[in-house]
């Protein structure tokens, strides 16, 4: 009996209001002091981690403003414009595009006529190349933009794919159908251009065309550009 008493005060004096209060003033610091540990070691790395993004992401800007630099160099040497290079660079805004088209690398490559593993440096200088172009066509007639139509790319006048001026894949000039529903050559030698129902056609040689368009909608000017590989 004496035994069974004990056990109760025993237990009654860990279960006790004060020993709770204690319980509680000791574990509150304890819990804070816990998640102020956590805190400070899930900051400090992701403060590691922010500032090596932010070191990365200002020597790819200091890169890109290097690269930008170098290319305007050029062009003010080589006498081109820098604009028509950066538009090289993003040709595939020339081009209607199908529904659900991706956009890599490797289709870039082949809307310039590069091959699909063309490297950045390839890319680069084909680019140039198209700015070198743009600016002697435009010495002869005017046009609102340029476009290179290669391979099986099609510059499509009036939609439907029933009339269209596409590369000679010989690189002999360009092939059109436009009158007769029927291609016919026209013969540019490479290097040059004419100027083909208000058109102007750039023969680059190895199975591509720079084609000088002007404002869609205008009659005999219109047309757009349409990917067929």
């Amino acid at each position: 009996m004496a035994k069974k008493n004990k056990k109760k005060q025993t237990q009654s004096l860990w279960t006790s209001g004060p020993l709770k209060t204690l319980y509680v003033l000791l574990g509150i610091p304890l819990v804070l002091l816990m998640g102020w540990y956590a805190y400070t070691v899930a900051f400090q790395y992701h403060e590691t981690e922010m500032t090596q993004m932010k070191k990365d992401l200002k020597k790819q800007a200091k890169a890109l403003a290097s690269e930008a630099a170098g290319v305007a160099e050029r062009a003010l040497r080589e006498g081109f414009k820098k604009e028509e290079f950066d538009n090289c660079r993003a040709m595939v805004r020339q081009y209607e595009t199908p529904q659900g088209w991706v956009m890599t690398d490797a289709k870039l490559h082949e809307l310039v006529g590069l091959p699909r593993g063309a490297s950045k440096q390839m890319m680069d200088e084909r680019c140039v190349y198209f700015a070198k172009v743009v600016a002697s066509m435009e010495r002869v007639s005017h046009h609102n933009r340029h476009v290179f139509v290669c391979g099986k790319s099609l510059f499509e006048i009036a939609g439907g794919k029933k009339y269209y001026i596409r590369a000679d894949p010989k690189g002999k000039g360009a092939i059109q159908n436009l009158t007769n529903n029927k291609d016919n050559a026209i013969p540019i030698a490479p290097g040059k251009a004419v100027v083909f129902n208000h058109w102007q056609l750039f023969n680059v040689g190895d199975g591509c065309l720079v084609v000088g368009l002007s404002k869609s909608g205008t009659f005999h000017m219109s047309g757009h550009v349409v990917s067929k590989n």
